[in-house]
C-alpha cells in the first residue's frame, strides 16, 4: 500500500491539517494530534498527571454536529490558531497563552449556542493525546473501504468524515480488518504494530461541508457489512519518518 495523505487534528473536535511529513515516536501519536481540547464543566482533567477520560468529557463532532463548519489552521511553531467559518474570521489564537485560551473557550461556547455548556476549558498535557480510546494511537484510513462503502450508500463519501491520521491506496476493500496483531513496516524497518479495528459512531454521519447529519454511515456498515468498523488503530514503534508516496507492507 502507499500513503496518500497525512493529517492532525491540533484541537479534538475540530478540523483537521494535511502534513507533507509526520515524525513518528515510539508509543505516541502524531505531533500536535489531538494535543488540545474544550473539556466541558468543572476541570477534572489535570495537565500535571494527565489521564485518558472519554470522549463525552469534552467538546465533539458526535455531540456537535456545527463543529465542522469550523475551519482551523495552526501552525507548529508558533502555536497560533486561526479559525473561520463561512468565509468570516472568527479570531487567530495563541494557544500557549492564557488570554487568548480565555478568548477562544467564550468565542466556541457562543458559537455552540448550547443551554447545557456554560463553562469549557481548554486543556493539555505534553506528550497527551486526546484520543477515542485510551492509547496513544494513529489511525489509519483504507480509501478502498471507504470507495466500497461509497457504492453501497449511493453517495458521496468524504473521507475525512472518519477523522484519520494516514490515509493510504493500493489496497483492497476492508482488507485492513484483518491486520489486528500484525505490524507495518516501511523501508525494511517496522514502523506500527496494527492494534485493533476502529468502531464508528454517529460522529460520522456529519456532512464536513454542511455541519449537519445526513448519511447513516454507521448504520450502512452494520447493514451491510455486519460491523461499524472503518479503520485501525496502530501504535507506532519507531523514531522515523513518514510522507505521502511512502509504500508500506503488512507482516
Amino acid at each position: 500500500m502507499k500513503i496518500q495523505d497525512l493529517y492532525h487534528y491540533p484541537i479534538k473536535g475540530l478540523s483537521p491539517q494535511n502534513l507533507e511529513t509526520a515524525q513518528l515516536h515510539q508509543s505516541r501519536g502524531f505531533a500536535f494530534d489531538r494535543f488540545w481540547a474544550f473539556e466541558i464543566g468543572d476541570q477534572a482533567f489535570d495537565s500535571s498527571h494527565p489521564t485518558y477520560l472519554k470522549k463525552g468529557q469534552f467538546v465533539q463532532l458526535l455531540s456537535h454536529p456545527k463543529l465542522a463548519l469550523l475551519k482551523c489552521q495552526f501552525n507548529e511553531q508558533t502555536k497560533e490558531l486561526s479559525i473561520h467559518t463561512g468565509g468570516h474570521a472568527l479570531g487567530q489564537f495563541n494557544l500557549s497563552d492564557q488570554k487568548d485560551k480565555l478568548k477562544l473557550e467564550q468565542i466556541i461556547i457562543e458559537y455552540l449556542n448550547d443551554p447545557k455548556i456554560t463553562k469549557i476549558n481548554l486543556v493539555s498535557a505534553p506528550n497527551h493525546h486526546f484520543s477515542d480510546i485510551p492509547q496513544a494511537a494513529i489511525s489509519l484510513i483504507n480509501l478502498a473501504s471507504v470507495k466500497d462503502l461509497e457504492k453501497t450508500m449511493g453517495a458521496s463519501i468524504d473521507p475525512l468524515r472518519f477523522r484519520g491520521n494516514i490515509h493510504v491506496e493500493n489496497l483492497e476493500p476492508w482488507q485492513e480488518l484483518n491486520w489486528a496483531g500484525k505490524s507495518i513496516w516501511a523501508n525494511g524497518k517496522k514502523i506500527f504494530d496494527v492494534f485493533e479495528n476502529i468502531g464508528r459512531c454517529l460522529a460520522t454521519h456529519v456532512n464536513l461541508t454542511t455541519g449537519e447529519r445526513d448519511l447513516a454511515i454507521k448504520n450502512q456498515l452494520l447493514k451491510t457489512y455486519n460491523h461499524s468498523q472503518c479503520g485501525v488503530y496502530l501504535i507506532s514503534t519507531s523514531d522515523t519518518q513518514i510522507a505521502p508516496g511512502m509504500e508500506l507492507t503488512v507482516k
